[in-house]
């Protein structure tokens, strides 16, 4: 089972942990954000009022899976 919640600046070091190369980031936010991934980038991506960003938990876990 998994539960979908606000992404929001306490997730940013698991994001960028993750985004290990210029294809992954690709494929987690297509062509807006530049390797490496920076905290001023995820900044201003919360900023925008078009985006709705989230992570995906794994209930049973706690743990971010997405």
């Amino acid at each position: 089972m998994i539960r979908l919640e606000k992404f929001n600046r306490v997730d940013y070091p698991t994001l960028i942990s993750w985004v290990d190369s210029p294809e992954t980031l690709m494929q987690i936010a297509g062509p807006t954000l530049h390797f490496p991934l920076t905290q001023d980038q995820l900044d201003q991506s919360l900023r925008d009022p078009n985006r709705y960003p989230f992570k995906v938990v794994e209930v049973p876990s706690q743990k971010y899976i997405g």
